[in-house]
């Protein structure tokens, strides 16, 4: 690995704003509801659109975070509770948990990263997923109706579907922490000094979003990941099964329709089912956009971003989801006056983003394109063999395309600003 940053840690004071000042907010009166009815404009194959039930949280729930109690170099093992999918440890918590236990600043990034490859595997930065949770998930399944020669088929591809939407969730926190990193070097750009008041200090931002885990907007952002590298990514590969079946094309519009209903369903704890309220379900879901996967269309990942809902924000491309993300962040610069959080919920939003880097919202690394076997692209990490989770393992066996250890995802990383290895199992 090459280029890696240490976290903006030096100077940036760890403080959280006052009051928010709303005189420049605008307030919706409208409120998005999203139609949880059934489709009626195609016939579902029996048993394979059957409600999922409720999702588990896909993040580590730790509402309210003391940076100074962070070591490590202590095991944890997050996944024992089964009540979560997956989880993503940030590079600045590395560099948090560093400074703990060895009483200063790491001298370098190569330094940093040494300290990391030292840590247990569930504590190393990236992204960590909860194989057993998954499988516990995909044991709840209805099968009624489902043909029994199909049954270990439509699980495997439930799975499938689950695993996806979580790698992509945490993708979308550590895309969060990429954008700390470029605000930090383009403000610098911009202002020719490193000690600049755009300059955003990530861990205010970060302990602010864990003591208001009800209205964390980067909730909506990662489940926005979710539906746009996830659910939606044109080039995921299909399960292995696919090739035999002549009616996949149903079956693959039935089970993402499925997914989403279950995402955006109200009930579910926010702030994660806030993204229906941002994202027209309604419109990603109908006829027409899930016909393009039958006729492999590439624009399917447009559909997502096309359906966002920001009304009234004044930015160089009308506002996207990323620009809200980077003026949340741009909220926790130094001597600066606070101008508002954006909040997960749907009815209020700044109408001019508080940054200027409203073009971030559409730049081309947040497109999926098909994985090379290159450190450009997510790379998933096979799971020891002596752990047994059927479905989870069947999945990722069937997504080898070689006698490799690895499996490459056409998920974006970035490797010359916070280079991200394997995704690990546990």
């Amino acid at each position: 690995m090459r280029n890696w940053p240490l976290p903006n840690l030096k100077n940036q004071k760890i403080t959280l704003p006052p009051e928010w000042d709303t005189r420049d907010w605008i307030y919706s009166e409208r409120e998005y509801m999203y139609k949880n009815s059934s489709p009626n404009y195609f016939d579902m194959p029996k048993g394979w659109g059957n409600p999922w039930p409720d999702l588990p949280s896909p993040d580590d729930e730790t509402p309210g975070i003391d940076l100074s109690s962070i070591r490590l170099s202590v095991p944890r093992n997050r996944c024992a509770a089964n009540t979560l999918m997956g989880y993503y440890i940030g590079w600045h918590i590395v560099g948090v948990s560093f400074q703990n236990e060895k009483g200063r600043d790491p001298h370098d990034g190569e330094e940093l990263k040494a300290y990391n490859d030292s840590l247990p595997e569930e504590n190393k930065f990236g992204v960590h997923i909860c194989m057993e949770s998954i499988d516990n998930y995909i044991r709840k399944f209805s099968t009624e109706g489902v043909d029994k020669d199909h049954v270990s088929d439509y699980l495997e591809y439930c799975t499938y579907l689950t695993l996806i939407y979580v790698i992509a969730h945490e993708w979308g926190h550590y895309r969060s922490e990429v954008l700390s990193f470029q605000v930090s070097k383009l403000s610098e750009s911009v202002t020719g000094r490193v000690d600049n008041e755009y300059r955003s200090c990530y861990l205010s931002y970060f302990v602010n979003k864990k003591m208001y885990p009800e209205s964390n907007f980067e909730e909506v952002f990662a489940e926005w990941a979710a539906l746009k590298l996830g659910v939606f990514n044109f080039y995921m590969k299909p399960p292995a099964f696919a090739a035999q079946m002549t009616n996949w094309p149903l079956i693959e519009s039935t089970v993402k329709y499925m997914l989403t209903e279950v995402m955006s369903r109200p009930s579910r704890t926010r702030p994660y089912s806030d993204i229906r309220h941002w994202v027209d379900f309604e419109s990603i879901t109908e006829n027409t956009i899930l016909r393009r996967f039958s006729e492999n269309k590439s624009s399917i990942n447009r559909a997502v971003n096309d359906n966002v809902r920001i009304e009234g924000v004044r930015s160089l491309y009308n506002g996207k989801i990323t620009d809200l993300l980077v003026h949340n962040q741009m909220q926790f610069s130094r001597n600066r006056r606070f101008n508002g959080i954006v909040e997960s919920s749907w009815n209020s939003y700044p109408l001019h983003p508080d940054s200027l880097f409203y073009h971030f919202g559409y730049d081309d690394c947040l497109d999926a394109h098909k994985a090379s076997k290159t450190e450009n692209y997510l790379r998933l990490s096979m799971p020891p063999q002596t752990i047994n989770f059927s479905y989870v393992r069947k999945v990722l066996y069937d997504l080898k395309e070689s006698k490799g250890d690895f499996i490459y995802f056409p998920i974006k990383v970035f490797p010359d600003i916070l280079p991200l290895d394997a995704v690990y199992f546990h």
